[in-house]
């Protein structure tokens, strides 16, 4: 009880002294099309590698090696793509990763009239994050970020983030709170970039289990600095393991997803449209492979 209140005093006191403009805009696009096709509620459910980016306290559920490689295109050749790897260790677990963000081209008008076709944004991210249980039913994380950003082909930063998580399960219920990108920010030539702190609290739980079906419910509380809370809500239904049906709804965007997914063996793959309103197309694709060890 005591840690607990500790943590949670770390996580406010935190977000009480978050307030700027922000960037880093990667950091704002979820990990795995599964995340995707639930409006992001994954806080206290994410399974796999995937939760590296909204809860690093649910690495602790991993119990193989996994690789997974996920995608977004959009709007004028943008893109977001990731690729991550973790593995079992004798003391928890620990995963890796690589985030980018391809910006597309563009025509960008300068103050002395010329023009010039150039990439408005590319920025990348690697990840580091470990999880493991304290107790019977209580799980930690932490995660360590760094994010290079290059603006207009002309300005570039580097900042560092730090993420912390804790997941409690009990009887197929977890609840979990996450703090994520809390650090440096970037700092350009003219102007520093906070990043997109973010507070997250979420809930879950198999509200129906019967024989190869079950289905899962899920909300989460997400909170960005200079934003107004928001809420995610979604549900996954599961039929033996092998296919995932997937529909989410979020406030104040007001926006629905739906998704999908088929596991054969060690193999996953998921698919969401997730409405976003700098990107087009709105699909994300994403694979996932266990690998078992031989013993």
């Amino acid at each position: 009880m005591q840690s607990g209140l500790f943590f949670l005093l770390i996580l406010l006191t935190i977000v009480a002294n978050a307030h700027a403009e922000t960037g880093a805009e990667v950091l704002r696009f979820p990990i795995g099309a599964r995340a995707n096709g639930m409006a992001e509620a994954q806080t206290a459910v994410v399974s796999g590698i995937d939760a590296i980016y909204s809860n690093p306290a649910c690495l602790a559920k991993c119990w193989c090696k996994e690789a997974s490689f996920s995608c977004i295109d959009g709007l004028m050749d943008m893109s977001v793509s990731s690729l991550l790897y973790g593995q079992p260790t004798r003391k928890g677990y620990v995963a890796g990763g690589l985030t980018s963000l391809n910006g597309g081209r563009a025509d960008i008008y300068w103050h002395d009239g010329s023009i010039d076709d150039i990439q408005p944004e590319s920025d990348w991210v690697a990840i580091m994050a470990y999880g493991r249980k304290f107790s019977e039913n209580n799980c930690i994380g932490y995660g360590l970020k760094i994010i290079h950003s290059n603006l207009a082909e002309r300005e570039t930063a580097i900042g560092f983030g730090l993420d912390i998580g804790w997941l409690y399960q009990k009887k197929g219920f977890s609840t979990a709170l996450a703090l994520s990108n809390a650090g440096i920010g970037l700092k350009y030539y003219k102007k520093r970039d906070d990043l997109p702190l973010c507070l997250r609290f979420g809930m879950g739980g198999e509200v129906y289990a019967r024989k190869s079906n079950s289905l899962l419910l899920v909300g989460d509380l997400i909170w960005y600095n200079n934003e107004d809370l928001g809420l995610s809500a979604g549900l996954e239904y599961n039929y033996a393991n092998i296919l995932f049906l997937r529909t989410g709804y979020k406030v104040p965007d007001n926006k629905y997803t739906l998704g999908l997914g088929w596991k054969v063996v060690h193999y996953q793959l998921d698919y969401a449209y997730y409405p976003l309103e700098n990107l087009e197309s709105n699909h994300r694709v994403s694979l996932k492979v266990l690998l078992p060890s031989k013993e």
